[in-house]
């Protein structure tokens, strides 16, 4: 179907690029590729291939590139009763939209939403209280920062030991700290050494998949302001467990071991860069370039289009708020500006207490 303003229009096909409505798919999530069978997609494949030089697999099977969340905030709600219809709807709004991140912190037990800004996220609450009738409050909106280890090759064990009144159930681990490199993604690795390798094969697949989710929701939150913890992975050594340990006592043994670790080597702050476009007038732009020096921004360069210039810079997000409403003062209302996602960068000890302090209330140590 294809819709015309308030008008639906059945037809029989439409050409590439062009959008479209679909009734009746249950299970559908944005990215999916659809067709009827399989024998469909491969005719579709051989047709594709006599218009372009390239395989066209990629066409078939590349997922959407989503963009990396650079602000996020607590969402709660009034009764512990709403909690699950909370989860299932924002399992149905990331199906949706796979630029909502949704994670929870163990620790603190509280549900974080990551997105693209301000209005993202008020879009979001808005349509949790409209569609799902679920009373939802935001907390205040923070930057998306990153942490990383100071220090990797750490070496660290840790024992967990549950006891209920009919079992005890006991996870020993042995972990190194390590940095992660650019092509490997993996998070956990698994040591092959004489000294490991015949302890290791014995893992079965249940606990290692334990200990993997364990290590992932460890990074989810680092102990200096609770960002998500990257370029870093682990190395397990050895493994114990006691007969009828649980993959939840596991995963959180590993999640345990992992904390001990980032909390003894200490981490450090990464904070998102924004690329920033800037129009403005001729006569204003001598304003509006020192105040992007001023917020710790780097000029990249500086063009005329038509009548305004144009001007290209990085800047940290930490330093863009409420830029909208401060450049229009600097460009007496004819600028605007649009930004994306550049990179993320360490920051400077003393902007990184200044960080810390914002998000926490207290100074970095």
């Amino acid at each position: 179907m294809l819709p015309y303003a308030d008008e639906i229009i059945d037809v029989p096909s439409v050409p590439r690029g062009k959008l479209a409505a679909i009734a009746g798919l249950k299970n559908t999530v944005t990215g999916d590729f659809v067709t009827l069978n399989a024998s469909v997609a491969s005719a579709a494949k051989k047709v594709l291939s006599k218009y372009e030089a390239e395989s066209p697999q990629a066409d078939f099977s590349q997922p959407p590139k989503t963009p990396v969340p650079v602000f996020y905030c607590s969402i709660g709600v009034p009764t512990k009763e709403c909690q699950i219809p909370l989860e299932l709807a924002l399992q149905h709004l990331q199906r949706e939209d796979p630029s909502l991140v949704v994670t929870k912190d163990e620790m603190t037990g509280q549900t974080f939403l990551g997105g693209m800004g301000e209005l993202h996220l008020s879009a979001v609450k808005t349509k949790i209280i409209s569609d799902y009738k679920i009373n939802v409050s935001l907390g205040s909106l923070r930057i998306a920062y990153h942490e990383i280890p100071q220090k990797v090759n750490i070496k660290n064990s840790h024992m967990l030991e549950y006891k209920t009144d009919n079992s005890r159930q006991n996870v020993s681990l042995i972990m190194t700290l390590l940095a992660q490199s650019k092509e490997d993604k993996d998070t956990v690795l698994l040591d092959k050494s004489p000294d490991s390798a015949a302890n290791i094969a014995n893992l079965n697949s249940r606990y290692l998949l334990a200990i993997i989710q364990g290590v992932n929701r460890a990074l989810l939150h680092g102990p200096k302001v609770r960002c998500p913890v990257v370029g870093t992975c682990v190395m397990l050594h050895w493994f114990e467990t006691s007969k009828g340990t649980t993959e939840q006592i596991v995963s959180t043994a590993a999640s345990q071991c992992v904390q001990k670790l980032l909390k003894a080597v200490g981490t450090r702050l990464l904070e998102p860069i924004m690329t920033v476009e800037i129009l403005c007038g001729h006569d204003t732009s001598s304003a509006v370039m020192p105040d992007l020096l001023h917020r710790r921004g780097q000029i990249v360069k500086v063009t005329q289009r038509g009548q305004q210039m144009v001007i290209d810079a990085k800047v940290p997000l930490a330093e863009l708020s409420n830029y909208a409403m401060d450049l229009q003062k600097l460009s007496q209302k004819t600028g605007s500006f649009t930004m994306l996602l550049d990179c993320y960068k360490a920051m400077s000890p003393t902007d990184e207490t200044k960080a810390v302090k914002k998000v926490t209330g207290l100074n970095s140590q």
